[in-house]
């Protein structure tokens, strides 16, 4: 599956209004995340229903883009749903990094 280009399609969706008046929750979405550089501007936000919001983040996952693990778990929170194991076993790889990583920095400052 070309992830990619499903990407850019949900996100060419979000920015001609196409979830404008639904039902669903929208929620801001930065179309280039701060963590890759991104900017807190209008001109980087688009708004998208929650369940939009969530894949386009997994997407980012699955291009690579770890970090963005923690950005669906926040929203699979909001969602009230779970987590694919993939992405619970991505997340837990991820906090124990992070956290070897504090520990060796708190740990080298002496």
């Amino acid at each position: 599956m070309n992830y990619l280009n499903l990407h850019d399609e949900l996100l060419e969706k979000a920015r001609s209004g196409y979830w404008g008046y639904t039902s669903s929750v929208l929620e801001l979405h930065h179309i280039v995340p701060l963590s890759l550089g991104g900017r807190d501007v209008p001109s980087n936000w688009c708004y998208v229903p929650i369940e939009v919001h969530y894949l386009l983040h997994l997407i980012l996952v699955k291009q690579g883009h770890i970090d963005q693990v923690f950005a669906v778990e926040l929203i699979a929170r909001r969602m009230k749903k779970g987590l694919p194991r993939w992405v619970r076993r991505l997340l837990n790889h991820r906090q124990q990094q992070l956290y070897r990583e504090a520990r060796r920095a708190r740990l080298t400052q002496y």
